[in-house]
């Protein structure tokens, strides 16, 4: 077979031209499009860093108390010994924890928001609001608590304080009073000052209460005679004026501690004041 070479040489000089346009091409796409894409220098580029919104790490039952009053005492020195036989605070509102009547497991814990609501009641209005203005008062105040403590369950005598303090803007007002005896209750009653207590609610031995009575229960005090003490029960429809026998009454002020008996015998004698 006979090949002619000059064709065969045009071939391969054809060839080869294709080869080499092929390969500077490359170098050519390649250069053009590093030129597009440029990393920063990791070194010298300036880095932004995005603004986030974070949620508080801390989880909010654990937040400590703001503005929550100090426990106070009076000195004995500056206590007046003489105080009257019995005395009772007019136009105090019933405030019932189940205003509708409707004693579901929410209702059963809210004893601490009504007596709330029954203070503030009498200090802003002095009059008795309607049971479905009381309801709604009291969701209210389970959703802050809730939000601002975690729970609405059992609040003691500071968490309680911080409703007046917090929710309702009462700062200075309210007092956390340690009581050495019963006449320190008399004398704020005497003053004209519904007081907020704190009890093992099983030793108040309030006939209404359903067998056997609630573990803790709070109650705010209006009145009080030789013998006995003079309440706004929250925790009956029975509890307006609703009487204590006072010596029974004294072993039954207790702050919450656990939901136990002998939990509740042990917490401190404790009472919360408005000014």
């Amino acid at each position: 077979m006979c090949y002619n070479l000059s064709m065969i040489n045009k071939s391969r000089l054809w060839l080869g031209l294709r080869i080499g346009f092929c390969f500077f091409g490359a170098i050519a796409i390649g250069v053009y499009l590093g030129q597009l894409v440029q990393l920063p220098d990791p070194i010298t580029s300036p880095t932004i860093s995005p603004t986030l919104t974070m949620s508080p790490t801390t989880p909010v039952s654990t937040l400590s108390p703001i503005n929550t009053p100090s426990v106070t005492s009076i000195p004995n020195s500056k206590v007046e010994t003489t105080l009257p036989s019995s005395a009772l605070i007019a136009k105090v509102p019933f405030i019932e924890q189940a205003p509708l009547k409707n004693w579901d497991a929410v209702h059963e814990e809210t004893c601490e928001e009504a007596a709330v609501l029954t203070v503030v009641h009498y200090f802003e209005e002095q009059r008795q609001p309607a049971p479905a203005e009381i309801e709604t008062e009291l969701q209210n105040l389970i959703a802050w608590e809730q939000k601002v403590l975690g729970m609405y369950e059992d609040t003691t005598v500071a968490e309680t304080a911080r409703m007046l303090v917090e929710y309702f803007n009462y700062g200075e007002r309210v007092r956390i009073v340690e009581l050495t005896k019963l006449d320190d209750l008399k004398r704020e009653v005497a003053a004209g000052r519904p007081v907020i207590v704190p009890a093992a609610g099983r030793l108040l031995g309030n006939r209404y209460f359903k067998s056997p009575g609630p573990i803790y229960h709070m109650t705010v005090v209006i009145g009080y005679t030789e013998t006995e003490i003079i309440s706004n029960d929250p925790g009956t429809q029975h509890g307006a004026g609703y009487r204590y026998d006072a010596a029974q009454f004294w072993i039954a002020i207790h702050d919450f501690v656990n939901r136990s008996d002998e939990g509740m015998a042990s917490g401190a004698k404790l009472a919360l004041v408005v000014d």
